[in-house]
């Protein structure tokens, strides 16, 4: 039998007969896990020279999906893995005690409702992408806090993303959240 590789979102099991797929119905949380290590990638390859595609709207894509997926991993962990009520409280604590994961929340969210209208919620956008003469790209976020439009912050997506993958990767260390083991079968075609 062949090496077990993983996709994102899918087990890709290497047989003696060929691959194949095998989607599941059970979705663990491992699997938007693999989705964020996917768009962390995607977004990090944009930065890269010769990489960039000279499209704003694929560097603002790849920005918000990764914030889309690192808030979505904090629901998958909360939900399955950490299921008491402490549980959730770590899995809370760590998006409102890390800067980089909280800031990705507003990114999100802010994304998804097209805007916060709450006095005090924070607003945090693609504000501008930057593309370079060798083909890289750049993205910088700013946000405010609704009521405070004044005040205006900025700083560098890839910079945030990184802090983001650093606070997941220890989270999932320190609660000893592993990633699953499969065990491969025959194909039979």
């Amino acid at each position: 039998m062949g090496p077990m590789t993983y996709g994102p979102g899918s087990v890709v099991l290497s047989i003696e007969e060929g691959n194949y797929t095998e989607y599941g119905t059970a979705r663990p949380w491992q699997e938007q896990w693999y989705q964020v290590i996917v768009h962390f990638k995607e977004l990090k390859a944009l930065y890269q020279p010769g990489r960039s595609q000279r499209s704003d709207s694929v560097t603002k894509l790849a920005v918000e999906d990764f914030f889309d997926h690192c808030l979505r991993l904090r629901e998958w962990v909360r939900d399955e893995a950490l299921t008491t009520k402490q549980g959730k409280n770590k899995v809370e604590n760590l998006f409102n005690n890390n800067e980089s994961l909280d800031l990705g929340r507003d990114i999100a969210n802010t994304a998804k409702h097209r805007g916060r209208n709450k006095e005090g919620d924070r607003n945090a956008v693609v504000r501008r992408v930057y593309h370079r003469e060798d083909n890289s790209a750049s993205a910088l976020i700013e946000w405010w806090i609704r009521g405070d439009e004044g005040n205006r912050h900025k700083q560098d997506a890839l910079e945030i993303a990184e802090g983001c993958m650093e606070a997941w990767k220890d989270f999932l260390k320190r609660h000893n959240l592993r990633l699953w083991e499969v065990k491969t079968r025959r194909n039979n075609i």
